[in-house]
């Protein structure tokens, strides 16, 4: 997803003669790779998690996948619901962070990007403190205190970013969880009840994970090519700037076959731009092949370098 704003009202008149382009500078917020290094922006995602056969981890997990959803959904997608989230039930002989697992989750929830959590390793939780609830039940007349050391491990894998690579990012916490009790109550059973109920903290976990891969932005200015005197190539702009890129490029496909040698060379510039800010940099570089080859404009360059360092 990218976000376009024409920041420049009126046209910077770069070249300006009768028949021939006028370029018009625009300032585009282009997406950029998140912290974790994957640019996921335009892009469909699935949460997947897992769960092993105690069910201790079920409760964490569950939260985990759902917190991270949520916000990557805020980051990605307006806080629309469109990042899915499913369970799966661990096999002690699985290879969870294997490109033929991970491809074969993307072709199951036919997501382009697939998140994987494990089941987390819980260390050695203890009591740490236990004081009186002031409540008149015999059962519940202490608060007690447990604290649970926690590591997560994510795999992620992006079907489209062109690499074969299964990402793995893994962190180390601990979390304490209030639980009511009796007075005489062991440190184990108090233990055991604080592991079925770790969903919010799960879920703020998978919140703090998130971050690392919230989509991040910056603006950059691309050149766009019109004649002044004619009003389909003037519609063409306004469409590109309603978001109506496939009416835009429509007009400049017909237009890359004109007879005019600078208008066929702009209309396939228009088309490089339109395609590198629609995120296909293979397609980009061949309409900016084109251009050149028809009749180099100014930004060529500057174009060039920015779809090559994507």
């Amino acid at each position: 997803m990218n976000k376009f704003g024409l920041l420049v009202a009126s046209a910077a008149m770069i070249a300006a003669s009768a028949c021939e382009p006028t370029a018009y500078v625009w300032n585009v917020d282009m997406s950029q790779a998140s912290k974790s290094g994957m640019n996921l922006s335009g892009k469909s995602m699935a949460v997947v998690y897992l769960e092993d056969e105690s069910g201790r981890d079920s409760s964490f997990n569950g939260g985990l996948a759902e917190g991270f959803a949520s916000e990557m959904e805020k980051s990605y997608f307006n806080g629309d619901k469109a990042v899915s989230v499913y369970s799966l039930p661990k096999d002690p002989k699985g290879v969870y962070s294997s490109k033929d697992t991970l491809i074969h989750l993307v072709m199951q929830t036919d997501d382009d990007v697939v998140f994987l959590f494990d089941t987390p390793d819980f260390g050695e939780a203890g009591v740490t403190s236990r004081r009186s609830s002031h409540l008149d039940s015999p059962d519940s007349s202490v608060i007690a205190t447990v604290s649970i050391p926690y590591k997560v491990r994510l795999y992620a894998f992006d079907s489209r970013s062109g690499s074969d690579s299964v990402r793995v990012f893994s962190g180390n916490a601990s979390t304490d969880k209030h639980v009511f009790a009796s007075d005489n109550e062991g440190d184990k059973l108090i233990i055991d009840r604080a592991y079925s109920g770790l969903y919010s903290q799960g879920e703020s976990t998978g919140k703090l994970s998130a971050e690392k891969f919230a989509a991040r932005w910056s603006q950059q200015s691309f050149r766009l090519y019109a004649r002044d005197d004619d009003e389909v190539w003037m519609k063409s702009l306004r469409d590109a700037y309603d978001f109506k890129w496939r009416d835009a490029m429509n007009t400049w496909m017909k237009e890359a076959a004109s007879g005019n040698v600078k208008l066929r060379s702009a209309a396939s510039f228009n088309m490089a731009v339109a395609s590198f800010i629609l995120g296909d940099r293979d397609l980009a570089l061949k309409w900016l092949d084109q251009s050149d080859k028809n009749y180099p404009l100014d930004g060529s360059a500057e174009l060039r370098k920015k779809i090559n360092s994507r």
